[in-house]
């Protein structure tokens, strides 16, 4: 068994133990002067290229990996009590592998994503506002890594 097929099993695993967020990982980064800072981000996907997550355009992480692509990526499985650590080099996705990516989103997870970065610790208004993020989102796909 590979190590790809092994996590994907573990994700697996813990999905049927009731983990409530389990392709949750920490994704640590760091500016060229070695400035470290993480945040959580969720997978998308786990492939024998890699691991696929996305995030939005003008973040503090994407500004961090176009000057220092190495990252390290923590996967906690707390059900099983097992942790995965994950350490390279990241590289951003084609325009066109971002569009068939977002395609493949259901629409309230492309609604989810498209309103939370921009507006994270900030209130909504109204669902207005996010119809209209989501709308402004087609527009600016987001990268995905």
């Amino acid at each position: 068994m590979t190590p790809i097929s092994k996590m994907n099993e573990w994700l697996s695993k813990e999905k049927a133990l009731g983990s409530m967020n389990p392709d949750r990982v920490v994704l640590a980064t760091a500016t060229k002067e070695g400035i470290p800072h993480s945040r959580i981000v969720a997978i998308r996907e786990i492939s024998p290229e890699g691991v696929l997550f996305f995030t939005q355009k003008g973040t503090r992480k994407v500004y961090e990996l176009h000057g220092n692509p190495k990252a390290s990526m923590t996967l906690w499985l707390p059900m099983q009590q097992r942790q995965v650590i994950l350490d390279g080099i990241i590289q951003i996705l084609t325009f066109e592998e971002n569009i068939q990516y977002w395609k493949t989103m259901l629409r309230e997870r492309q609604l989810r994503f498209s309103a939370y970065a921009p507006t994270s610790g900030k209130a909504i208004r109204s669902l207005d506002e996010i119809e209209n993020k989501y709308n402004m989102s087609k527009m600016n796909q987001p990268l995905a890594f």
